[in-house]
């Protein structure tokens, strides 16, 4: 029952083993079938079981996927970015998104590692909005927004090199959004992405409102039977 039966990597790993040991003693039993509803001195799982209790403790884990949190941020046209995240968020290089201009994020959708540091991410980040902000104050500039051609194009090359990782393998993790993408992981190196944000490019970006908006359109993702 223990024994997980999709790909390693699937999940997040857990680099622990001690807990084993305690699941092997006598006065301890594993239930595998999920928990449906609790009573004032038990727990009734999936399967009908009713488990006596004294405390119950969850571990409801955390809602990566969940950008920002509850900041309110709001595009030109009053949208929630919420809202245009609704099934899943995108955003490019993990920085801009489309309809949000002089908006600029850390750490956000596709760039979270999972063989290197968050901070070396964070730090190529950081230096590439500072490059954008002082190309901005050379030209006189105080309006900023990706295009949404670039960030199309951007999403149509992330989902390309999803293809084949273990992460859209049919598993329960946090790495998947509703509409199916990997909306948390980096599927290239580090090193692709420090090449990708080392030198700002002015052409992927409008400094100036336009008249009218094309909406973004994000192709959903199917997980794959491994």
């Amino acid at each position: 029952r223990l024994t997980p039966t999709h790909p390693f990597g699937c999940k997040r790993l857990v680099f622990a083993t001690d807990y084993l040991q305690t699941l092997t003693k006598p006065h301890v039993e594993v239930v595998s079938s999920p928990a449906r509803t609790l009573r004032s001195r038990s727990l009734i799982t999936e399967d009908g079981t009713e488990i006596d209790v004294d405390v119950v403790l969850c571990a409801t884990g955390y809602a990566a996927a969940d950008y920002l949190g509850q900041i309110d941020v709001r595009g030109a046209d009053g949208a929630p970015l919420a809202d245009t995240w609704a099934d899943g968020a995108f955003a490019y290089l993990g920085m801009s998104v489309p309809g949000y201009p002089n908006f600029f994020m850390l750490y956000g959708p596709n760039t979270n590692v999972g063989s290197n540091s968050v901070i070396f991410m964070l730090e190529a980040q950081a230096r590439y909005i500072v490059r954008a902000l002082k190309y901005m104050r050379r030209k006189n500039r105080s309006y900023i927004e990706v295009r949404s051609n670039v960030m199309e194009r951007f999403l149509a090359t992330i989902d390309t090199w999803m293809q084949g990782t273990v992460w859209l393998t049919r598993c329960s993790n946090y790495f998947r959004a509703a509409n199916g993408r990997v909306v948390t992981q980096w599927p290239r190196s580090a090193r692709d992405f420090w090449k990708l944000t080392r030198w700002f490019k002015p052409g992927d970006y409008r400094f100036d409102a336009p008249r009218t908006r094309q909406p973004i359109h994000v192709e959903a993702q199917t997980a794959v039977k491994r």
